[in-house]
């Protein structure tokens, strides 16, 4: 029996044609993403996938050996780039913090000229950029899915 994918994310029947999906990431929410690019690459043979994965640093980034095996497995279907604020070098990423220019340029270079599908997760900041590109690109609204992460700090009360 093949894995079910939410309906929501628009993967809930495995494709028998070819197509291109987009992730973009950022800091935890390559946890969802991860799932949803091992899921197409065991369900649809077809599709190829490239996913921008931004994180703080090298040392604090999240599933990097999991990202790494997933490649592996793969085959040449999943590109991955990553952007980290610091230490960029130390692992061949992209350096500096997502901003709209640089966005526009590595969503542009990810979908390789082709439509895509584009599967957004990270924080309201980094989704705000990400947006921004992709109406820069001229990307379809509905070819836009989400999930925001929202922090939020616990209220504390000083009863003194």
């Amino acid at each position: 029996m093949q894995p079910e994918l939410s309906p929501t994310m628009d993967t809930a029947k495995p494709r028998q044609s070819r197509r291109h999906v987009v992730l973009v990431a950022g800091g935890s929410g390559i946890t969802p993403l991860y799932s949803i690019a091992s899921a197409l690459l065991h369900c649809e043979p077809w599709t190829t996938i490239s996913l921008l994965h931004c994180d703080f640093s090298a040392e604090q980034m999240r599933m990097r050996a999991e990202l790494e095996q997933l490649v592996e497995r793969g085959r040449g279907r999943l590109q991955v780039i990553h952007m980290l604020e610091h230490g960029a070098e130390a692992m061949d990423a992209h350096p500096g913090r997502l901003d709209t220019s640089s966005a526009t340029t590595l969503l542009e270079l990810l979908a390789g000229g082709e439509p895509a599908k584009y599967y957004l997760c990270g924080p309201p900041g980094m989704m705000d950029v990400v947006h921004a590109a992709l109406r820069a690109l001229r990307v379809p609204d509905s070819w836009v899915f989400e999930e925001r992460l929202d922090s939020f700090a616990p209220i504390l009360k000083n009863d003194d």
